[in-house]
């Protein structure tokens, strides 16, 4: 039996291709727009993308990477901060050390 006809048929390899074809829908975010979305830097994506970084994103090959718009979503909403840190008041200034320079020194 050819072992080319039954991968071809096999049910994880049609799982695989229908993973990749909704992957690869209007959802897809490509690094350099995801980079954009998220103000960082496209090499800083490669970082962020899983399994290294926090950002699930699916690996095509060994250098394609895409991202779920999704992920970045929900990757942009953990980043954000919901606290406002107080305000520290001090009552000594760094200017009033300062003094004057006379003209024409």
């Amino acid at each position: 039996m050819n072992s080319a006809a039954n991968w071809s048929s096999h049910p994880i390899k049609k799982r695989a291709t229908d993973a990749l074809a909704s992957l690869l829908n209007d959802d897809a975010v490509q690094p350099a727009d995801a980079a954009r979305m998220l103000g960082v830097s496209v090499g800083n994506i490669y970082s962020l993308a899983a399994p290294r970084g926090p950002i699930p994103c699916m690996r095509i090959g060994k250098r394609r990477v895409v991202f779920n718009l999704s992920d970045l979503v929900d990757y942009q909403l953990q980043c954000r901060f919901t606290q406002i840190k107080p305000v520290v008041n001090s009552s000594s200034s760094s200017t009033g050390c300062f003094r004057p320079v006379a003209p024409g020194l």
